[in-house]
C-alpha cells in the first residue's frame, strides 16, 4: 500500500508540473514570435494592397507553429486598423488597456499578445498612416491556447506504467528469494547425500542463504582437502609439460641457429675464398706496382678478411679524430700524388673536443678508401674530403666531393647494391665502403652529375664519446681567397680560438695584420700576385707570431721563393694549429668610464666585433674600485664625471704601481690647448674627442694592440 501511494503522488505530481512546463513554454514561444513579427513587418507594410498585406500576415501565422487565430493592427486609440480575421477576442483591446511594452492577455481558452510598434520602427504608408509623432501603434495577436491534456496525461501514464512495472518487479523478486531457499535446503541435502557415500571431491560453491552460510563453510573445507592433493598432482603434470615445450623451443632455435651459423660458414667461405683470390692475383701482379701501391692494396684485402670474418672489427680503441687526420696525412699526399689531384681537408668544430670508441686501422683505411672512390672519376683535379664529429646527433659524417666528369655508372651501381662478388682486387675501396654501410649501419648517400663531379656520405654512428679538456687560444688570424672555404675553415676554428679573424683579401689582411697580436695566423696563398706586399706583411706577421702557410703544390716553390718563409702544400688540419703554438695572447682589457649611458651603450656596439675585453663605469668612485679589483691594458676616461673629475682619477691611478705605464686615453667632447696640456700633466697618454668615429676607434684599437704586445715582451 505505502508504494501505492508513492506512486499516485509522483504521477500527480508529474501531470502539474508537465502542465505548468507546456504553459510557460507556451508563453515564451508566444514572446518570440511576437518580437519576431515586430521586426519582419516593417518591409510588408511598405505594400498598400491590404489584400497581399492580409495575405503575408496570415502566412506568417500559419507558419509560426503556434494556434494563431488572427494577426491585427490597432492605432494609439485602439482603433483596428488592420487585422487577418476579427475573432471575438480582439475586440477586448478596448482603449482601457494602457501599455507601454509587450503585454499577454489571457481570455478564457486564448491568449492577446500586444506589442507596441512606433513610427520609428515602421515606415510610413498611404493605407496605414504611422507618421512620426502619433503614435504608439500596437500588433495584436490572437492566439489559441493549444495547451490540453494531452500535455501531462501521457507523463503520467508513463510514470503509472514504469510504477506499475517495478512493483511487480519487485513481488517476482520476493516470490524468487523463497524459491531460492527452497532451492539451498535441497542442494543441501543432495550434497549431504554425497558426502554419505564418500564423495569428498564436492563443494557448495552456490549462493545460499545467509541461514545457510555455516553449513556450506563445512561442506567446502571437507572438499578443499580432496582439491588440494589434486591440484598438486595436476600442477606437477603441467609443469613436466611445460619442461618439454621450453626443451622443444630449445632444440628448435639451436637448430635455427645451427642453420644460419651453416650459411654464415657458407657465405664467409665464399668471401674469404673470393679474398684469397684476390690476393693472390695481386701477387701475381706484384712486380707491375710500385711497391707502395701494392702494400696499400694488400693490406686493403687483408681488412677485407678482417671485416668479412669478425664483427666490424669495433674494438675499445680510444680515437681522437684530429691527431688521426694529422697522422695520416702522408699516406693521403702519396694517394693522391699518384692521381696528380689536390686535397683540401675540413674538419669538423667538435672533432677536436671529443674522443670516440672506433678501431683506428678501420677509420684509416675507409678515408684512403674514399680518397680513392673520390679519383675515380676522370679529370679529377681537386678532392674535398670533410670529416666532422656530430657530437649532438652521435654520428660521424665523411664526405668526399670531387671536381671531376661524375662517378662512373659501375661504381654507382656497386656502391648502391648489396652484392660484391663481382669485385675485382683493384676495386678494394668500393668493397670496403660497402662493407662498413652494411656492418656500421651507415647512412649511404651518393650524387653524380656528369661533368660536374660526384659526391659520396657516409653517416657512421658513433658511441662512448667523451670530452677533452682544451686550452682555446685567445686569437687566431685566418686568410682564404675562396669565401666558402673561409666559412668551413672558420667555424672549425671555433672550437679552439675565442675569437677568428677572417678576411679573403689581401688589403683587408694587411689592416688586420697591423691592429692586432694573433696566436697564430693561417694563411691560404691565392694565386701568385703582388709578390712583395705578401711578402711584407707576412713577414710582419712572422715576427710577432706563428704563421702557417699553405699553397698548392704548381705553385709551392714560387711562394716559397717570393716569401723566404715556410710554405707547404700539404692539407690543413687542425692539429697543426694547436702545435704551432702551446700559448696564446690574452685580449686587451679594455675600460670606458663615462657617466652618459647612451655613450656607453655606442661603445658596446662598436667594440662587440673586436678582439678585447671590454668594461665599464659610470663614475670615477666606480672605475678606482674595479681598477683595485683588476688589472686593466688601457683605459678610457671621461673628463667630466659626476662625482670625481677625470683628471683626478687618472692622477691617483698613476701613484699605483700596477697603472704607472698602464695607457689613460681622455675621452671627452672638446679640447682646448691649454685643458690638453692639464690632461698630459695629469697622467693621460692622449686625447680622444667625442663622438666616436671609426677612425678614432682603429687610434683606440692601436693603443690596445701595443699594450698588449708590451706586456707580452715583459
Amino acid at each position: 500500500m505505502p508504494w501505492l501511494i508513492a506512486l499516485l503522488v509522483m504521477s500527480v505530481f508529474t501531470g502539474l508540473w508537465y502542465q505548468y512546463e507546456a504553459k510557460a513554454q507556451q508563453r515564451i514561444d508566444i514572446a518570440r514570435f511576437a518580437a519576431t513579427l515586430q521586426l519582419s513587418i516593417r518591409p510588408l507594410l511598405r505594400n498598400d494592397d491590404y489584400d497581399w498585406l492580409k495575405a503575408q500576415l496570415s502566412h506568417i501565422g500559419h507558419s509560426s507553429g503556434l494556434a494563431v487565430t488572427a494577426i491585427a493592427i490597432f492605432d494609439q486609440n485602439h482603433r483596428l486598423m488592420l487585422a487577418t480575421d476579427t475573432p471575438a477576442i480582439l475586440q477586448q483591446f478596448t482603449a482601457e488597456t494602457m501599455l507601454n511594452g509587450y503585454t499577454l492577455l489571457s481570455y478564457q481558452n486564448q491568449f492577446l499578445a500586444v506589442q507596441p510598434i512606433t513610427p520609428a520602427e515602421a515606415d510610413p504608408v498611404s493605407g496605414i498612416s504611422l507618421r512620426p509623432g502619433s503614435g504608439p501603434y500596437y500588433l495584436v495577436l490572437a492566439i489559441d491556447n493549444a495547451v490540453g491534456y494531452g500535455v501531462w496525461l501521457v507523463p503520467v501514464m508513463i510514470v503509472g506504467l514504469i510504477g506499475g512495472l517495478v512493483l511487480l518487479l519487485w513481488q517476482h523478486r520476493w516470490s524468487q528469494l523463497i524459491q531460492r531457499l527452497h532451492t539451498d535446503l535441497s542442494l543441501l541435502t543432495h550434497k549431504l547425500n554425497q558426502l554419505r557415500h564418500g564423495q569428498l571431491n564436492v563443494r557448495v560453491d552456490e549462493q545460499l542463504v545467509p541461514e545457510l552460510t555455516p553449513v556450506q563453510q563445512g561442506f567446502n573445507e571437507l572438499a578443499q582437502a580432496q582439491a588440494d592433493k589434486l591440484q598438486q598432482l595436476q600442477s606437477a603434470l603441467q609443469q613436466q609439460q611445460q619442461h618439454n615445450v621450453q626443451l622443444q623451443q630449445q632444440h628448435d632455435v639451436l637448430q635455427q641457429q645451427c642453420q644460419q651459423l651453416q650459411g654464415r660458414c657458407q657465405q664467409m667461405q665464399q668471401q674469404i675464398a673470393l679474398r684469397l683470390q684476390h690476393i693472390h692475383q695481386l701477387q701475381r701482379q706484384q712486380h707491375e706496382l710500385p711497391e707502395q701501391l701494392f702494400a696499400q692494396y694488400l693490406a686493403a684485402q687483408l681488412l677485407l678478411l678482417q671485416l668479412d670474418t669478425g664483427p666490424a672489427m669495433s674494438d675499445d680503441s680510444r680515437v681522437q679524430l684530429t691527431a688521426l687526420l694529422a697522422g695520416q696525412l702522408p699516406q693521403f699526399d702519396q694517394l693522391l700524388a699518384d692521381h696528380n689531384v689536390t686535397l683540401q681537408l675540413f674538419e669538423g668544430a667538435d672533432n677536436p673536443g671529443f674522443e670516440l670508441t672506433f678501431c683506428p686501422q678501420l677509420l684509416q683505411t675507409l678515408l684512403c678508401a674514399m680518397l680513392q672512390l673520390g679519383c675515380r672519376s676522370t679529370n679529377v683535379t681537386e678532392i674535398s674530403l670533410k670529416v666532422q664529429l656530430d657530437s649532438t646527433a652521435t654520428v660521424l659524417r665523411l664526405n668526399i666531393t670531387n671536381n671531376g666528369d661524375g662517378i662512373a655508372k659501375r661504381v654507382r651501381q656497386l656502391l648502391q647494391g648489396q652484392d660484391t662478388s663481382t669485385l675485382q682486387w683493384h676495386e678494394s675501396d668500393i668493397a670496403i665502403v660497402m662493407a662498413v654501410k652494411q656492418q656500421l649501419n651507415a647512412t649511404f648517400s651518393l650524387q653524380s652529375l656528369d661533368g660536374l663531379g660526384g659526391n659520396i656520405s657516409l653517416a657512421i654512428p658513433v658511441h662512448g664519446l667523451s670530452e677533452l679538456p682544451q686550452s682555446a687560444l685567445q686569437h687566431v688570424l685566418l686568410f682564404d681567397s675562396q669565401s666558402s672555404n673561409l666559412q668551413e675553415r672558420s667555424n672549425s676554428l671555433a672550437a679552439l680560438a675565442a675569437h677568428v679573424a677572417k678576411c679573403n683579401d689581401l688589403s683587408e689582411l694587411t689592416m688586420k695584420s697591423e691592429q692586432y697580436l694573433y696566436d697564430v695566423a693561417i694563411i691560404f696563398l691565392p694565386e701568385p700576385a703582388q709578390l712583395s706586399v705578401w711578402h711584407q706583411v707576412l713577414q710582419d706577421l712572422s715576427s710577432r707570431g706563428k704563421v702557417l702557410c699553405y699553397a698548392v703544390p704548381a705553385q709551392l716553390a714560387m711562394w716559397q721563393a717570393a716569401l723566404k718563409l715556410p710554405v707547404t702544400s700539404s692539407p690543413f688540419v687542425l692539429a697543426q694549429v694547436l702545435d704551432a703554438t702551446k700559448a696564446g695572447t690574452h685580449l686587451a682589457k679594455l675600460l670606458v668610464v663615462d657617466d652618459n649611458p647612451t655613450n656607453l651603450a655606442f661603445v658596446r656596439v662598436l667594440l662587440k666585433q673586436h678582439p678585447l675585453q671590454l668594461f665599464t663605469a659610470s663614475c670615477g668612485t666606480e672605475a678606482l674600485t674595479l681598477c683595485r679589483q683588476q688589472r686593466f691594458d688601457v683605459i678610457l676616461l671621461d673628463i667630466q664625471l659626476p662625482d670625481i673629475d677625470g683628471t683626478e682619477v687618472a692622477r691617483r691611478l698613476r701613484q699605483t704601481p700596477e697603472y704607472q705605464h698602464t695607457p689613460i686615453l681622455a675621452f671627452t667632447a672638446h679640447a682646448l690647448d691649454d685643458e690638453v696640456q692639464l690632461f698630459l700633466q695629469a697622467g693621460m697618454n692622449d686625447v680622444i674627442i667625442k663622438p666616436l668615429e671609426a677612425a678614432k676607434l682603429q687610434h683606440i684599437l692601436r693603443w690596445c694592440s701595443s699594450a698588449v704586445k708590451t706586456d707580452s715582451i715583459t
